[in-house]
């Protein structure tokens, strides 16, 4: 009879087991560390020009409504030698991508960056900074509560 009981519970909670999507957003609010910068672990360099910044950590918060919280610590080769960025953005979830927005001072005609596009998968968030051209792609992973 026991062995009843068990196959009996392994045959309900198979489908729940089955039908969790690992890829796709995770619970929200959300706190992500950077891990990588195109491939490259952290401290990464962005690009081979030797004046080139170097990224040294990085974080990004997703509050659960909407808005967005990315800092960007990186080392410059002018002064004041290392610096951090903060950009605040709004974003939407769909499946398992993720795009973001910010307001460009200017309008759409002034001259600003692509908004940023990603993709969860697992416990990571992969987001193409230079929108979908792959050409600087920073690699999140979920940092989880205490």
């Amino acid at each position: 009879m026991r062995l009843l009981g068990k196959c009996v519970v392994a045959v309900l909670i198979a489908p729940v087991i089955a039908c969790h999507d690992v890829s796709g957003p995770p619970a929200l609010p959300a706190n992500y560390m950077l891990v990588s910068v195109n491939g490259q672990s952290l401290p990464a360099i962005i690009s081979p020009i030797p004046e080139s910044p170097t990224v040294l950590d990085g974080t990004l918060f997703l509050d659960g409504s909407g808005k967005a919280v990315v800092r960007d610590h990186q080392r410059v080769m002018i002064a004041p030698g290392e610096v951090t960025y903060t950009t605040n953005y709004t974003y939407t979830i769909k499946d398992n991508k993720i795009q973001f927005d910010f307001a460009c001072v200017g309008g759409p005609t002034a001259n600003c960056p692509r908004s940023p596009i990603g993709t969860f998968v697992g416990s990571h968030l992969i987001l193409d900074l230079s929108g979908t051209a792959n050409e600087l792609v920073y690699d999140y992973v979920l940092v989880m509560p205490d």
